[in-house]
C-alpha cells in the first residue's frame, strides 16, 4: 500500500526516474509520466492547503474519507483506481451541502495546483451535486485554460440534462455549446454517464474519472501513444450506461468530437478517440493519442534540455540539442510510438545550422 503524501513543495512531486540537472558534461532526454491525475473536489476531511499524493483508495480514504458530501469525488476516484490508475493528486475544495464551493473556489485550486505540483497529465473535476447547470458549465473553459498551461489534459463530463443523443447534439444546448470558449484541443468528452452500484441502487455519475484510470492502464501496457478506445479499452467497476447508444448515433456524435461509450458484444467499451477539437474541422489535434503524445514530447524535452538555459547558445548546443533529441525520439521509435520503418524514420529533428539571434535554447523550443 502506497503511503500518502502531501505535496509540499514541487520537487517532491518529481518521480525519481525523471531526469534532473547533471553536474557533468552528459545529458540524456527520458520520457515523463503520463497519467498522473489531478482530481479536485469536496470531502468529509483532510486538507485544503496543499494536494494530496494517493496511490490507492486506501490512501484517498484514510485521509480524505468515502463518505458521500454531495460531491462525485470519492466514486470517481473509485473508478479511476478500478481502471488502473496509480498515481493522483487530490485537492479538496471546501463548502457543504447548503453552499458548494464556487467558481472562484476552482480557480484557487487551479492556483494553488500551479504552485504545489510539479507534474500533472490529467485534469478530473467530479460534478459537486449543489451546482445548477449554468456553474458547472462555466468550470470547463477556466479548466482546460489551466491545462493548456500546464501541459495537462482535461477529462469533461456531460451534462446531466443529456440524458438522450439529440438532446447531446441540440445546437443550442448541446456540445456546440459546451465546447464554446474551451482549449478544445487539451479536452475530450466521454458520453453518456455511467452506472454505478451503490447499497443496492444503480448511481449516475461523469465517466471521467474511469477514463483517467483507463488511460493510465492503456499507457503502461501500450504507451501514451496508443489510442485509449477500442477493444483493450473496457470499462470497469461499472453496472452499465445511462442510456444506449446506437451505430447510427456514434457516428453522429463522433462527428462532434463526443466520444461514446458503447455495450459491444465484447462488454462496456470506450469507442471513441477525439478531443473536442475533432468536430469534423481537421487540425494537428484531433485525436486524443496524439495530442497526449505531443503533450508529452513537449514535457520531456523542456525537462530534459533545462540544463542549456545557462549555455552558451552556439553552434556547438544546438548541435547537442540535435542529438539529445534525436537519442530520445530514437528510442521512443523502438517502442512503436511512430509509424514508419527502421529505414525512414517518420522524425527529424533539427540543429538549426547556425545559432538564431542569442536567446536560451528552451526559448527556441
Amino acid at each position: 500500500m502506497g503511503r500518502t503524501k502531501k505535496a509540499t513543495s514541487k520537487l517532491e512531486a518529481v518521480p525519481t526516474s525523471y531526469v534532473q540537472e547533471s553536474t557533468s558534461n552528459h545529458h540524456l532526454v527520458e520520457g515523463v509520466s503520463t497519467s498522473i491525475a489531478l482530481f479536485i473536489g469536496r470531502a468529509k476531511k483532510g486538507p485544503r492547503s496543499a494536494p494530496v499524493l494517493c496511490s490507492s483508495l486506501a490512501d484517498f480514504e484514510r485521509e480524505f474519507s468515502l463518505a458521500d458530501v454531495g460531491s462525485d469525488l470519492a466514486r470517481s476516484l473509485k473508478l479511476f483506481f478500478a481502471n488502473g490508475g496509480a498515481r493522483c493528486y487530490v485537492l479538496r475544495l471546501g463548502g457543504t451541502r447548503k453552499t458548494p464551493p464556487k467558481l472562484a473556489d476552482y480557480r484557487a485550486a487551479f492556483n494553488l495546483a500551479d504552485k504545489e505540483i510539479d507534474l500533472f497529465n490529467l485534469l478530473v473535476l467530479p460534478k459537486d451535486r449543489g451546482h445548477d447547470a449554468g456553474t458547472r458549465a462555466g468550470l470547463w473553459g477556466p479548466a482546460s485554460e489551466f491545462c493548456q498551461k500546464r501541459r495537462a489534459f482535461l477529462l469533461v463530463d456531460p451534462p446531466e440534462a443529456w440524458s438522450t443523443v439529440a438532446e447531446a447534439l441540440d445546437p443550442v444546448q448541446g456540445v456546440a455549446a459546451l465546447r464554446a470558449g474551451l482549449a478544445t484541443e487539451n479536452c475530450a468528452l466521454y458520453f453518456p454517464q455511467v452506472l454505478v452500484v451503490e447499497n443496492g441502487a444503480q448511481v449516475a455519475l461523469g465517466a471521467s474519472g474511469l477514463m483517467a484510470g483507463l488511460m493510465a492502464r492503456i499507457d503502461t501496457a501500450r504507451g501514451v501513444w496508443k489510442s485509449p478506445a477500442g477493444t483493450e479499452a473496457d470499462l470497469r467497476g461499472v453496472a452499465g450506461l445511462a442510456l444506449p447508444v446506437s451505430d447510427g448515433e456514434h457516428g453522429l456524435l463522433n462527428a462532434q468530437g463526443v466520444n461514446a461509450l458503447r455495450v459491444m458484444p465484447q462488454g462496456l467499451r470506450c469507442w471513441g478517440a477525439r478531443t473536442l477539437a475533432g468536430a469534423g474541422q481537421g487540425g494537428d489535434y484531433v485525436y486524443v493519442a496524439v495530442k497526449r503524445m505531443a503533450l508529452f514530447l513537449e514535457e520531456s524535452l523542456a525537462r530534459g534540455l533545462s540544463w542549456t538555459v545557462f549555455e552558451p547558445n552556439d553552434q556547438t548546443l544546438w548541435s547537442q540539442l540535435a542529438l539529445l533529441a534525436n537519442a530520445f525520439l530514437e528510442s521512443l521509435f523502438r517502442q512503436g510510438a511512430f509509424v514508419g520503418s527502421a529505414r525512414r524514420k517518420p522524425f527529424s529533428p533539427s540543429a538549426m545550422p547556425r545559432p538564431p539571434r542569442p536567446r536560451t535554447a528552451p526559448e527556441a523550443m
